[in-house]
């Protein structure tokens, strides 16, 4: 888990070549048997936890099973708990910001205790009142013990680790090694391995001067320590690191091709003939990750391509099973598209053992355990009875079985974009409305279900102004203590906008209120910065009244890190920018990445400002949706004028400033595109207009990364009118967003796009069988057949059909015999 909590959400966008594909999995002649094994129907629930999102999990040596949540527990800051065979779950220790936030996973050493660490808490300064991390221990009686905080001690030699994100691993000399997201010295914030002898204090072994470790770490035979790096450097898809010894980290392989694999994740799994074994959670032939063998000395073989229907984006590693297959879980794909689990043997059959359905679990991000009945076992991050995770048991070459389940307005008018939160619902803000019609901070539930969880203006000044922030027109952001922080366009003491904090009991905090000097009207959210920072920009204020990027400390101190330059020569303001409107986008280098109504930039945490791209017209004009990085490294985004027909602009840009216009908006297909994109499974984007079409009201588009474009709805004002905001993607694989009017109330709504086809069958009386499937009216679906799962086996069943509404069927002879069918949405 990253330490903003958004791992397992991140390899939706693994890549754009990912087939777009719904399975079905049904053999006519022993049809319940098939939808049993596809669906995952039939599991049993043992108990429902009181931890929640569960992403780590180890057998004891008593047989029992221990693990972290990173929420949940008494103080909501994370928990360690332990659940026995017979269904008996105990939470063993919940954090509280002096032992710690954010566990991340345990280790039982040979001594009989568990140990952990924590990402923040601890020592508490005033330079960051989070915390750097700690590190405990609980003994085999069940004592919580802290071992220490990690300290933040600047330019101390040799450097100190803080922040560690990763579970601990016992090293053959008997010593605790992880890894930590950063060191506190002269060598910067770069990662860091860092040793625990069991009767001392910790201290650093190597610092990652060029990679930035992406896995847990893994010991081989030979004594060397071993990660997996995600891409940082140029032309590189990743890399294998190897740490022998005090030696520094050294790259023994380099991902250069895609087509080989991309971003490794999981960490290495050694072999007993010393190979390594692993994966990357994108790339291969089908764009969708792959399965790797790789010498130390650099020779790779991949051994599996993944193409959504047998899986996408393996995140968790690999392991052994007692029948010397390997078997490992992937993050989306299979039937349903959020996961599955596998196993593959030697010679590098794959084959596809379950998938996960939502009740079942969904979206798992950890590796599987070998159990000491030679069963596996692992866990998923979401989905269950109450959405919040699974435990799952899987017998050698068997299906998984679920054993457990962790538990878990109104407003008027939406500007910006819905979040989804740690507890699977959606977070959004609405302009207007509310109790005082200064707008509000509500909760939605798929089931449409909406909560108001704040109304701003309870408190005003003798002018009238929201002392407490008004017109908040901006995504949310959930911290790791599960409150909601955002701002506010107006409202405050200086009336020039707010940052705010609502915890989860409903008390609002103003962090800031801007005095134009410093910034004003901030009209987007926040972004939390790899060093825990939140970053953001202000429309107005600043030196030139022109905008303004800012950092705030969680010390509570606001710095101004650059102020968009006025003049009255039109060239020096289309040169530096000026009234951003989006919010930033962080790089995995680092860097943040905006756009002002005239250009697009990075700016680093520091200050340091690089125009990429100055838009003049024909290339579009005003972009105000903000970028979005897609599953190839470049930044996607609209403008909502230029053009050819001065309609808006779909763009792609290279971090390096090169440009690319994609598409430009006609006003019959849509104008306008105000919200930021976003990635879908199928690695297409996907946005909204706030106008064109048949009405002017606006659509909901799909576009590929060649500029192919589909208009998946339109709005008619009866079914909202004018989105501005981006879409959000489900954890049920749907779309949603909000529109600003229109409605049954007039004011917008909130709105789904049921984007993935869920092919049912019915049997009759008779000798035939129907299988029917949601769809996208105006979309193209062609219903496939084939006696096996094999790749090469599918046909066509039937020619294409384009759907005229949000239904379609066909219907097959039972007498055919056994066959699977699966249905795809086409280009």
């Amino acid at each position: 888990m990253n330490s903003d909590g958004t791992k397992f959400l991140r390899a939706a966008y693994a890549d754009g070549r990912a087939r777009r594909s719904h399975w079905l999995a049904v053999m006519a002649g022993i049809l319940l048997l098939a939808i049993s094994f596809a669906r995952g129907a039939g599991l049993t629930e043992v108990c429902g936890l009181t931890g929640t999102y569960s992403t780590t999990l180890i057998q004891g040596m008593d047989g029992n099973f221990y693990g972290t949540t990173p929420v949940g527990g008494q103080y909501n800051l994370g928990a360690v708990f332990e659940w026995n065979t017979n269904g008996t779950f105990t939470i063993l220790a919940s954090f509280d910001i002096t032992n710690g936030i954010q566990p991340n996973g345990l280790v039982q050493a040979a001594d009989g205790s568990f140990y952990g660490t924590a990402f923040f808490g601890g020592t508490i300064i005033a330079a960051d009142p989070y915390g750097y991390g700690t590190a405990y221990k609980i003994d085999p009686s069940g004592t919580f013990s802290t071992l220490f905080a990690f300290p933040y001690l600047p330019g101390r030699v040799p450097e100190s680790a803080v922040r560690p994100n990763f579970p601990l691993i016992q090293g053959l000399d008997g010593n605790l090694y992880g890894l930590s997201s950063m060191s506190a010295g002269p060598g910067g914030l770069v990662p860091t391995l860092f040793e625990i002898p069991l009767t001392g204090s910790p201290f650093t072994v190597a610092n990652f001067n060029n990679a930035y470790p992406d896995s847990p770490l893994t010991q081989g035979a030979d004594g060397s320590f071993y990660c997996t790096a995600g891409p940082n450097l140029p032309d590189s898809f990743g890399a294998l690191i190897q740490i022998h010894g005090s030696g520094q980290p050294n790259s023994f392989y380099s991902f250069t091709d895609p087509s080989v694999g991309s971003n490794p994740q999981g960490g290495l799994l050694p072999a007993p003939d010393g190979s390594l074994y692993g994966v990357t959670e994108a790339g291969g032939a089908d764009g969708a990750g792959t399965v790797f063998n790789v010498t130390t000395n650099g020779l790779l073989t991949s051994l599996v391509s993944f193409n959504w229907a047998n899986g996408a984006s393996p995140q968790g590693g690999l392991v052994f099973g007692s029948d010397d297959n390997l078997y490992g879980t992937t993050t989306f794909g299979g039937t349903d598209g959020i996961g599955t689990v596998f196993m593959m043997s030697a010679d590098g059959t794959l084959t596809t053992l379950g998938s996960f359905d939502g009740t079942n679990g969904a979206y798992p991000v950890s590796a599987l355990i070998p159990g000491n009945d030679g069963n596996l076992y692992g866990a998923t991050p979401t989905g269950g009875a109450n959405g919040t995770g699974t435990i799952f048991q899987l017998p050698p070459g068997g299906t998984p079985r679920t054993i457990a389940s962790f538990p878990g307005f109104n407003g008027a008018s939406a500007w910006g974009d819905l979040i989804t939160g740690a507890d699977g619902n959606f977070y959004g803000t609405t302009y207007g409305g509310g109790t005082y019609d200064y707008g509000t901070v509500f909760k939605l539930t798929t089931n449409g279900l909406v909560t108001m969880l704040y109304s701003f203006g309870g408190t005003v000044d003798p002018n009238d102004v929201p002392l407490d922030g008004g017109d908040p027109e901006g995504a949310l952001f959930q911290g790791a203590d599960g409150s909601l922080y955002g701002t506010t366009s107006r409202g405050g003491t200086n009336d020039s906008g707010t940052i705010f904090k609502l915890a989860p009991d409903g008390s609002l905090t103003t962090l800031v209120s801007f005095n134009d000097a410093n910034g004003s009207n901030p009209q987007a959210g926040v972004t939390i910065g790899t060093d825990g920072n939140f970053y953001g920009t202000t429309m107005g204020g600043g030196l030139y009244e022109n905008g303004t990027v800012f950092k705030f400390a969680t010390n509570g101190t606001l710095t101004t890190l650059f102020s968009f330059t006025n003049s009255d020569s039109s060239a020096v303001l289309t040169a530096n920018g000026f009234r951003p409107s989006a919010g930033l986008t962080r790089g995995s280098d680092g860097n943040f990445y905006g756009v002002t109504e005239s250009t697009a930039f990075q700016i680093s945490p520091s200050g340091l400002l690089t125009n990429l791209a100055v838009f003049g017209g024909a290339n579009g004009a005003t972009p105000l949706g903000g970028l979005t990085f897609g599953s190839d490294g470049n930044l996607y985004g609209t403008t909502a004028g230029g053009g050819a027909a001065n309609s808006g602009t779909v763009f792609q840009l290279s971090t390096n400033g090169t440009l690319t216009t994609l598409l430009s908006f006609q006003r019959t297909n849509g104008s306008t595109p105000c919200g930021r994109l976003i990635q879908g499974f199928d690695g297409d984007f996907y946005g909204t207009t706030r106008g064109g079409a048949i009405s002017n009201n606006g659509t909901v588009f799909r576009i590929s990364t060649n500029g192919a474009l589909n208009i998946l709805a339109t709005f008619n004002y009866t079914n909202g009118a004018n989105p501005v905001g981006g879409l959000t993607l489900g954890t049920d694989g749907n779309l949603y967003g909000m529109t600003v009017s229109g409605g049954s109330g007039t004011r917008g709504n909130l709105f789904q796009i049921p984007l993935r086809p869920s092919p049912r069958v019915t049997v009759g009386t008779g000798p035939t069988l129907t299988l029917t499937w949601n769809t996208i009216s105006g979309l193209t679906y062609q219903v496939q057949s084939s006696p096996s799962l094999s790749p090469a086996n599918w046909t066509n069943f039937g020619p294409p059909v384009q759907a005229t509404s949000g239904i379609l069927t066909t219907s097959d002879s039972v007498a055919a015999g056994e066959r699977f069918y699966r249905v795809v949405l086409l280009p």
